[in-house]
């Protein structure tokens, strides 16, 4: 139950629920039947408003846990400092780029800052598509690459939702390659790709990209076989 003094469980999650509901677009879906009413987090668990833990296998953003302290303070450390865009000459932003192509194979060295994965994606797709001045996309049944109009319709995962909305002629979905419900004998599982290209070639086009989780996160949670991406 609640701390002494304060609102009931149920009564906090009634009001929570009331104000999203009010304030919040219903396209903001919520987990579970019973939505979790959560107050605070750390490391690898999520609390609710009674301080029960829940292991937390979803929010994929926080890579190191939640709350970690080096982050945090670092964070807080920087935000009392300096916080402003790229536009502007300051040692942080090309320190972080040179220790984060440090970490990268040869030949990306050259970085994008952007605020989110729809954003990093869509940036992705436009140059993919101007280099290779091609339209057609390789992607993964049950991928999901962000939420502008351009990912949608690269993501078989919202389009198999969208109402009033064809999949476009450019965008080719390929069976994901799970190893363990859905094993190959030859442990080819790139060759759906090169059929997919085969196909786009045999119209006469060129594929501008394949687009790939690096995880298949809403396909299930499955591990790419090893050598996969090398494959495709």
């Amino acid at each position: 139950s609640a701390g002494a003094g304060s609102p009931s469980h149920e009564k906090a999650l009634d009001e929570a629920l009331h104000a999203r509901r009010k304030h919040l677009a219903p396209s903001f879906s919520t987990h579970y039947s019973c939505p979790l009413l959560i107050t605070k987090a750390r490391g690898c668990f999520l609390f609710d408003s009674r301080g029960q833990p829940f292991l937390d296998v979803v929010n994929n953003p926080a890579g190191v846990g939640h709350c970690h302290p080096m982050v945090v303070k670092a964070a807080a450390d920087q935000m009392g400092k300096l916080n402003t865009n790229t536009r502007y000459l300051y040692p942080e932003l090309s320190e972080y780029a040179s220790a984060l192509c440090a970490t990268l194979p040869e030949g990306l060295d050259v970085c994008y800052f952007v605020n989110s994965g729809s954003e990093a994606n869509d940036l992705a797709l436009r140059i993919a598509r101007w280099h290779t001045q091609q339209e057609d996309i390789v992607c993964l049944e049950g991928g999901y690459h962000g939420h502008t109009d351009a990912l949608i319709a690269i993501s078989p995962y919202k389009l198999a939702k969208a109402k009033r909305r064809e999949v476009p002629i450019t965008t080719h979905t390929v069976e994901a390659p799970d190893a363990y419900r859905s094993p190959r004998a030859d442990g080819d599982y790139a060759a759906p790709v090169a059929t997919a290209v085969e196909g786009i070639v045999g119209k006469g086009r060129k594929p501008a990209a394949f687009f790939c989780e690096g995880a298949l996160s809403c396909a299930g949670y499955l591990p790419l076989p090893p050598g996969y991406l090398e494959g495709a």
